[in-house]
């Protein structure tokens, strides 16, 4: 989406790369939405199966194989913000595992969740920011990746951003997971 300032500049509102959407505030807010939604289509593609003829354990599992890699696409870079219930992501999957036991809509979320014996998705994306993480302190100095997470390093500074980028954080989520040893 563009807009223009002045007959001279067009701004650019948001703009889609490898799949997610980045706003010009540098946010992923609209990147999570349509994922959400994305996930939302796959999670319905399926909804055909009915509680009676499949198990929640196999429906966890299609869930887990066919909707989760879509929710989860990019957290690596969107995802140092933290999920709450009301983020588009945690309601698409609190979503489907009220669908899975059949409760209304209005139901404790931590309660669907425990009784499916599952966790808030934001543990998963720590765990994949991390593993990430580790790659690329892996890498050798030229490679891509790690030159380019070393010019948002010193962007940030520059700017002295309140925005979280994996890198610097890692060790905050280390610790607030219990592995302050890494």
């Amino acid at each position: 989406h563009k807009s223009t300032i002045g007959p001279w500049c067009a701004c650019c509102i948001s703009y889609c790369y490898l799949g997610l959407t980045i706003t010009s505030s540098g946010t992923f807010s609209l990147a999570k939405k349509q994922l959400s939604l994305k996930a939302r289509k796959a999670m319905y593609s399926f909804r055909c199966l009915s509680r009676s003829s499949v198990s929640p354990k196999c429906l966890l599992r299609i869930f887990d194989t066919c909707v989760k890699p879509i929710l989860l696409y990019g957290c690596e870079i969107w995802g140092t913000e933290p999920l709450n219930d009301s983020s588009p992501i945690e309601i698409t999957h609190n979503r489907f595992c009220k669908n899975v036991l059949g409760v209304f809509r209005n139901s404790s979320n931590v309660a669907t969740r425990s009784e499916l014996g599952r966790f808030p998705l934001d543990i998963d994306i720590s765990l994949r920011i991390v593993k990430f993480s580790l790659r690329l302190s892996q890498m050798n100095s030229v490679s891509h990746p790690l030159q380019v997470d070393a010019f948002l390093l010193q962007y940030t500074s520059l700017m002295n951003s309140r925005r979280k980028i994996p890198l610097p954080h890692i060790k905050e989520i280390c610790v607030n997971s219990g592995f302050s040893f890494l």
